[in-house]
């Protein structure tokens, strides 16, 4: 496949237009007309080569962003499920930073060490990590599917037991 069009795949799987991957792959495509363009970028993104390129290359694309998701998802249940009392030693010291396992140094968000040798841990919010994994989860949807709106059980309630409004009604017989 030749340089135009391997930098025309790319384009392509990064969601360009066939047009203007075109433009951008081929210096000339840039003082043709629009059909010509059109036709051309057409013609490119039809060939065998080219499709099993953006084929490869979406692949490799889908597999980063799986990737980033999952590491995302990884760290905010490290950072929910922190428990803090992995920064103290069996005698009750504090940790230094490095002698921190990874579930509990991922529940770190700062530190400082002071003139004197102390340590302050600052720990990422907890409740903010819950909230987070509680939308990814659907929690919170399925929670507010359970919520009833007034108005709409109002009018369930209401239907079939309103006639609707008479606009001269008939005096009643046993009003004479």
């Amino acid at each position: 496949m030749s340089p135009q069009r391997e930098t025309f795949a790319r384009h392509l799987a990064s969601g360009m237009s066939q047009s203007e991957a075109l433009r951008q792959s081929n210096s000339k495509a840039a003082h043709w007309k629009a059909s010509a363009v059109h036709q051309a970028a057409s013609r490119w993104a039809a060939d065998v080569q080219v499709r099993a390129r953006v084929a490869e290359l979406q692949q490799k694309l889908a597999e980063q962003t799986v990737l980033r998701a999952a590491d995302a998802l990884r760290e905010i249940a490290r950072i929910a499920l922190f428990d803090p009392r992995g920064i103290v030693d069996d005698k009750g010291r504090l940790k230094l930073l490095h002698e921190l396992d990874d579930a509990t140094a991922s529940g770190v968000a700062a530190f400082e060490i002071s003139d004197t040798g102390g340590i302050k841990y600052k720990f990422h919010d907890k409740n903010a990590a819950l909230e987070k994994a509680c939308r990814i989860l659907g929690l919170y949807e399925r929670d507010n599917n359970q919520k009833t709106d007034p108005l709409t059980a109002l009018l369930k309630s209401l239907s079939g037991n309103v006639l609707g409004v008479v606009a001269n009604p008939e005096p009643d017989e046993a009003d004479d």
